[in-house]
């Protein structure tokens, strides 16, 4: 027999089907449970050990959770239609915050029919953010995916003590259908708090605020926005960053002063939740970063990829906005850099040959390819269990020699 194939499983989740955390005890209870031979029919053992992931979006707590001990924070903020709703932020060990936007601002938390990121607002992830940095919380992570909303952050503001005034001086409501309708914007009366606080904005997706993939043409459609509707809040958004620009020298005031708040429309991940990332940026002086890198960071990825000789990740969709930063990509690129076999498991898989050459994986498989697409969304464990085990006699075939 071969010496044991050492595996790190570190896949996102698949959304609406399975977590990060089920992805790998799926994989590892096959790689566990079944007997798989190399080719000359020896026998070949897994050793696995796995690292759930998440690309800065929904989910990311959970998955920080048992690597960081975090201990969650429960209070009642108001939802994407100013409900009440329960809710929750943690905090490590070492006094800083981790706030989930979905958490409070989440698309699940409306139903399909009142779905409509006209009439949402992002208030209550303000609410959560107010009431860490009130505690006296200093550095603050904050996850951006999963959102309801398309209101350049102007919710989460306005929790904050910011005020968006009309052209009669009146304080709209911060709703993504009220943006063109904001013609001066109030700096709070905690702005020093703010400052003194570090904030950390893990984005999902690198879209700028503004054209053709901003904000509100790329995602508003999913969130129940029509095509007049997705013109509106184009237009809104736009007047939001041009009175961020009118108003540099106010909003410089927050960040280093080295920042240009003239290119605010090309920032990467502006886009990201409804334009939050750059509502963070210039709302809060965030420093922006793409998720998968950070949470790979905090999970202490580079130091888990050591002696491993496989590494399997997965995501729900593989496409081509997984080249754009998402987990399967930064963990192909890391496995790449360090010369370890890298295999991916999709939920399905809608890349273009040449665009599966930009990452040096072994090799793609598809739950959809494989067992049908109703099948892979009635049973998708059994699913992922049946390509799991073949993608682990392939892993045997190719690899037992390691």
């Amino acid at each position: 027999m071969s010496k044991p194939i050492n595996i790190l499983i570190a896949p996102d989740k698949m959304k609406g089907t399975l977590s990060a955390k089920e992805i790998c005890e799926i994989i590892e209870s096959v790689a566990l449970e079944n007997n798989y031979v190399d080719s000359i029919g020896d026998s070949v053992k897994f050793n696995c050990t796995s690292l759930p992931l998440a690309d800065g979006g929904d989910g990311s707590l959970s998955v920080l959770k048992n690597v960081l001990q975090l201990q969650k924070v429960n209070l009642k903020v108001k939802g994407p239609l100013l409900e009440p709703i329960r809710s929750h932020y943690a905090v490590d060990n070492k006094g800083n915050a981790y706030v989930e936007m979905a958490a409070a601002a989440g698309l699940v938390q409306v139903s399909p029919e009142k779905r409509n990121c006209m009439h949402t607002t992002s208030y209550g992830f303000g609410e959560l953010i107010n009431h860490a940095i009130s505690s006296g919380i200093k550095k603050v992570y904050l996850f951006l995916g999963g959102s309801a909303t398309c209101d350049a952050g102007i919710g989460m503001a306005t929790a904050l003590g910011y005020k968006f005034l009309d052209k009669e001086g009146k304080q709209i409501q911060p709703f993504g259908g009220q943006l063109n309708r904001v013609t001066k914007i109030e700096l709070p009366q905690n702005l020093e708090v703010i400052k003194q606080t570090s904030f950390i904005t893990l984005y999902d997706v690198n879209n700028t605020i503004l054209g053709s993939q901003g904000a509100a043409p790329a995602f508003a459609p999913q969130k129940g926005a029509n095509i007049q509707e997705v013109r509106i809040l184009e237009n809104g958004l736009t007047n939001i960053v041009e009175l961020l620009k009118t108003n540099n020298d106010s909003f410089e005031n927050i960040r280093p002063a080295k920042d240009d708040f003239q290119n605010l429309e090309q920032i990467r991940g502006g886009g990201a939740a409804g334009g939050m990332g750059l509502g963070t940026y210039a709302f809060l002086g965030a420093q922006l970063s793409p998720g998968t890198e950070e949470i790979m960071r905090l999970t202490k990825f580079s130091e888990r990829i050591k002696n491993q000789n496989i590494i399997i990740t997965a995501e729900g969709q593989i496409d081509k906005s997984t080249l754009n930063g998402k987990v399967p990509f930064g963990v192909a690129l890391e496995a790449k850099n360090r010369g370890i076999p890298c295999y991916v498991i999709g939920g399905s898989v809608k890349l273009m040959e040449m665009q599966k050459d930009q990452l040096d994986v072994i090799k793609w498989y598809s739950l959809s390819d494989s067992v049908g697409k109703v099948k892979s969304l009635s049973n998708p464990k059994g699913a992922l269990s049946k390509v799991a085990k073949i993608m682990l006699e392939d892993i045997a075939l190719h690899h037992s020699k390691i």
